[in-house]
């Protein structure tokens, strides 16, 4: 289960940011030609490159903000919807949770996440939705160190968001689904 807005009085930390870069423009270079034949093109390699987040441990519990400003630049959209997918679950107990999610200053995505298997480096899937009709996915990598025995995400089960029994609150407001 996981919490779908950001609790009152929730600032994201300013450490744990990607700012999605806008669209690249690709402009091809004018062509030179030699004798009236154009050189043979060369096929580019382009390789996806994916974020990748400092180390966390299996007990952390941190949030990570993904910074659509530049991306919606120009548009005057905003996001409206989050979906974190984590790509390589184990199908555990200590799998990597996202327990809160939501948007922030109306172009950023916010998402809590919890556990994550020591030694492994997650791949998490971040699409965004906005007002007028957008779809955007980044990937970043989230890796886990070996810091920690393996810690199962925070309970939500009770209505209440608890980690090892203990109610969370920010704000004074205690956290619920």
């Amino acid at each position: 289960m996981t919490i779908l807005n950001l609790p009152a009085g929730f600032n994201p930390s300013p450490n744990r940011v990607f700012r999605v870069p806008p669209a690249a423009r690709r402009e091809e270079p004018p062509e030179e030609y030699l004798y009236g034949v154009a050189p043979p093109k060369h096929e580019e390699k382009h390789r996806p490159r994916h974020h990748r987040f400092d180390e966390k441990s299996s007990e952390d519990v941190l949030d990570y903000t993904f910074d659509f400003t530049e991306w919606l630049q120009g548009t005057s959209d905003t996001i409206t919807g989050i979906t974190p997918k984590v790509m390589n679950p184990l199908g555990g107990d200590f799998d990597l949770t996202a327990v809160i999610q939501g948007v922030f200053n109306s172009t950023k995505a916010v998402i809590v996440l919890a556990s994550g298997p020591p030694g492994s480096e997650v791949k998490l899937n971040v699409t965004i939705g906005t007002a007028q009709g957008r779809r955007k996915t980044v990937r970043v990598i989230v890796p886990v160190n070996s810091d920690t025995e393996p810690t199962a995400p925070p309970d939500l089960s009770d209505g209440v968001l608890t980690i090892g029994g203990v109610p969370i609150t920010i704000g004074g407001n205690t956290l619920s689904p």
